[in-house]
This record gives C-alpha cells, structure tokens and sequence, in this order.
C-alpha cells in the first residue's frame, strides 16, 4: 500500500514501524520524514520518528520528536497510552 501511495499515513507507520523493528532506523526516518511532511498535524510520525532517533543515541533530536508528538495528540485519546510512555 506504500508503494502505491506513499503519502497513505497508516501504511508509511507500518512500514517505518517494520523498519524499527529490524534495526532500520535510518530508513524508518526517511519514510517518518515524508509522512511527517505530508501530514504535518499526525502525532503518529512524531512518536516514532522519537523511538529511532533513541535508538541511534540522539537523545535531543529523541526529546524534541516526543515533544511534539505530546503537543500533537494532546485531543487524541485514543494515543493516551502513548503519551503515558512518552511522558514516564
């Protein structure tokens, strides 16, 4: 589905997500980039982009992400177990 449209939120979040899971974290970020750019109020892009710059070591660009997303999702409840991770 990502293939076909690279701008389908939730796909590019699995496909990133699949990326992460692999160690991929470069990679996940050029789709959470393009995501985040083309869905510039999504929290979800923010909170991943949050989990693979802590897992490359990049503890501001990781604070800065999470951040964001904590501002983003603020009227989401449906993300409110994410903020509670973010926010522990």
């Amino acid at each position: 589905a990502h293939q076909r449209n690279p701008a389908h939120l939730r796909a590019g979040i699995y496909l990133a997500v699949a990326m992460q899971e692999n160690g991929d974290h470069g990679p996940a970020l050029e789709v959470l980039n393009r995501l985040a750019d083309r869905h510039p109020d999504a929290p979800e892009p923010w909170l991943n982009k949050g989990h693979s710059w802590q897992a490359q070591g990049r503890r501001v660009e990781a604070a800065q992400a999470y951040q964001r997303f904590l501002t983003l999702s603020a009227q989401r409840p449906d993300l409110q177990a994410q903020r509670n991770w973010v926010q522990a």
